[in-house]
């Protein structure tokens, strides 16, 4: 598979380390306007096409991937539209539409993911969001690539911006909930990094305990509620400052906001 990469920030980097890691035999080429950007690429990843003609990329490509800013799309479309045909497009622009895609690209082969800063490390969850006409092929290039940032999320479109929510923004309130985790070990007298240490531990346990049981988490909280004893004391109080429902309309916000964005 031949992949042409438009743009290499933190995201596009991060998706070209990924599918190295996971099949080095992808031919991958990419576009970068920055010469210490390429460079960077360049000794990273070493026999990586890192061209100075998007337009030759895309002819190139079996699938394009973009990762430019919002602000560009446009410009780049009208580089990229005379050379699209069968070539399978992915967005990874937050904000910006299959639709308006579309139509600055002149191809409905457009694929739209929303990942997360865990795609940095290969974690992130991946909203997927398909073309209403896609086929089997297309569904299985689109997954094959999500792998190399994380675990993709098949949704339509008019569910990204609960993705966006959820994981998009959703990581943030994860980095929240562990910081305040690692303050009431401070007050309770341990260091923060031995803390934050404990901390991880515990949340890699509890996910690793959802995934492996099948079970509901009110049902595994259940589990460790004793009568009278320290879980119950420290739920009581999570509910007593409304822990439930800030995080519900944190998620909730940021969807909102990620509706009202999208262009």
């Amino acid at each position: 598979m031949k992949i042409g990469v438009i743009g290499c920030g933190n995201m596009g980097t991060a998706l070209i380390a990924g599918l190295v890691l996971q099949d080095p035999r992808i031919e991958i080429a990419i576009f970068e306007s920055s010469s210490e950007r390429r460079a960077d690429i360049a000794a990273r990843f070493g026999a990586i096409d890192c061209g100075t003609d998007p337009a030759l990329l895309c002819m190139n490509s079996e699938v394009v991937v973009l990762a430019v800013k919002p602000a560009d799309i446009a410009a780049v479309a009208t580089v990229l539209q005379p050379h699209l045909g069968s070539q399978l497009v992915i967005s990874l622009l937050a904000g910006v539409t299959q639709g308006r895609l579309m139509q600055l690209l002149g191809t409905k082969q457009v694929v739209r993911y929303m990942p997360s800063l865990a795609a940095a490390v290969g974690k992130a969850l991946v909203g997927v969001s398909l073309p209403d006409d896609a086929n089997e092929g297309m569904r299985h290039t689109a997954e094959l690539i999500a792998n190399a940032l994380g675990t993709p999320l098949f949704v339509p479109e008019k569910l990204m911006p609960a993705v966006t929510g959820l994981s998009g923004s959703g990581i943030a309130f994860v980095f929240e909930f562990v910081h305040a985790m690692c303050l009431g070990a401070v007050q309770s007298g341990m260091s923060y990094e031995a803390a934050l240490t404990g901390a991880l531990t515990v949340l890699e346990g509890a996910a690793a305990a959802l995934r492996e049981n099948g079970e509901h988490p009110v049902a595994l909280l259940s589990k460790v509620i004793s009568p009278a004893g320290t879980t119950i004391a420290g739920v009581e109080q999570l509910h007593k400052h409304g822990f439930d429902a800030a995080v519900a309309a944190a998620v909730t916000a940021a969807a909102d906001r990620a509706r009202e964005l999208e262009s």
